[in-house]
């Protein structure tokens, strides 16, 4: 399994790039929700537990410290609590809810 930077660095450079990456890989979230955002439900599909992604850190079960946030990924977070990609947000009305329902690409 990656480490959580390992798997941080695979994430393109640029919060468009990441969030193309994630529709691709149908990983959708939830506003304003740090445990449930597109990047913490991707991280749930790489096998990491407990993630929480905040603007400035990002923590997992399987780590003991926090890892600085990426200025892309905090740049994609800001941008999709503020309503950008709506594609992205997940509608737990619907019969797919499941925002990790693609496999995991890095």
């Amino acid at each position: 399994m990656l480490s959580l930077t390992e798997a941080l660095a695979a994430l393109p450079d640029t919060a468009d790039a990441i969030a193309a990456r994630l529709g691709a890989h149908g990983c959708r979230g939830a506003r304003e929700n740090a445990e449930y955002c597109p990047v913490a439900n991707w991280l749930r599909t790489l096998g990491f537990t407990g993630q929480y992604v905040a603007p400035d850190y990002i923590v997992v079960d399987q780590e003991a410290r926090s890892v600085p946030t990426p200025g892309p990924v905090a740049d994609f977070a800001e941008r999709f609590d503020s309503g950008e990609w709506p594609e992205l947000v997940l509608d737990d009305t619907a019969d797919d809810a499941d925002p990790t329902d693609k496999e995991p690409n890095p």
